[in-house]
């Protein structure tokens, strides 16, 4: 028709002028595709409000058309998100998402995006259920969806389901092993209390890392893990590689470790260190107490 060859030449208000002249002309109902092309037009000219009107007329017209009803052409319901969305409407954005493109047409990126304005309305429960239910469903595949989607899984109190997100977005070669994305798996592991899982990660992400705090993390690990040497070497490395932002506390660490494999020494040593950080002052000198004592118990037993 014209109207469509005005479409192409970019005439949009031609494409209005020769729609409104040919139904002037013609008895009967309007098509729903008259409407559907004012609308497009009035898109492309930023008409927005205009468009909205159009293309809510011609979605009206199909659906309430027992013929052809009750579901409206998939392009139709796209041009109305967008318009929505152009108009600064994320609930009927949301809406159009979730009543019409995901009910009936149920393709990933539907999904994605439907999850996506429920986050933009702050409703984060329902932006997880969404999300989770696409990811069941084989939608979520990009790299950057399945990080948004381990990070909910993390906040929603499922760190071991994040985790397994993660690995499965590192192993389809999806999402870059840097150093966020290395060290968030290895908070997950750790979260989810698989420390033989969190360990070797963790250690991947402090050899990425330009400062020593992971490192020192690690090293606390192997201290609660009844690791000593372990924690030594992690604590050595995070001092080495340095720029710490609790320095004394590796000092702590260090001193804790060496204690439990009784090298009294070497403990004090480390505790003296620790005590000169204002942070780890004050643990430091009660652990040197406690060392203190202990080392003269052991001297007496050793006497003995």
């Amino acid at each position: 028709s014209l109207a469509q060859l005005y479409m192409m030449k970019e005439d949009y208000d031609k494409v209005v002028e020769k729609l409104q002249r040919w139904e002037a002309i013609n008895s009967g109902k309007i098509p729903a595709k008259n409407y559907v092309l004012k609308a497009q037009a009035m898109y492309q000219k930023k008409d927005y409000a205009a468009s909205l009107e159009y293309i809510t007329q011609a979605i009206d017209l199909v659906e309430s058309d027992p013929d052809f009803g009750p579901i409206a052409e998939e392009g139709w319901y796209i041009l109305q998100r967008a318009v929505f969305f152009e108009l600064k409407r994320p609930e009927d954005v949301k809406n159009v998402l979730l009543n019409k493109l995901v009910k009936h047409y149920n393709k990933g990126k539907y999904w994605i995006q439907l999850g996506g304005m429920y986050g933009e309305l702050e409703n984060e429960e329902k932006q997880f259920a969404v999300l989770e239910m696409a990811y069941q469903q084989g939608f979520i595949t990009k790299g950057s969806d399945m990080f948004n989607l381990a990070q909910l899984y993390y906040y929603h109190g499922a760190p071991y389901k994040a985790a397994v997100t993660m690995e499965a977005a590192f192993k389809s070669g999806e999402l870059e092993k840097n150093l966020r994305n290395v060290r968030f798996l290895a908070n997950c592991w750790t979260a989810s209390k698989d420390l033989d899982k969190a360990i070797p990660v963790l250690s991947d992400a402090a050899k990425l890392s330009d400062t020593g705090d992971i490192y020192a993390q690690l090293s606390q690990l192997y201290l609660n893990m009844d690791k000593w040497d372990d924690a030594v070497i992690a604590a050595d490395n995070a001092i080495k590689k340095g720029e710490l932002r609790q320095p004394g506390v590796v000092h702590l660490v260090k001193g804790m470790s060496f204690f439990n494999q009784e090298k009294y020494n070497d403990a004090l040593n480390e505790l003296a260190k620790a005590e000169r950080f204002k942070s780890s002052a004050s643990m430091a000198k009660q652990w040197q107490r406690y060392v203190e004592s202990e080392k003269k118990s052991a001297a007496m037993m050793a006497t003995m």
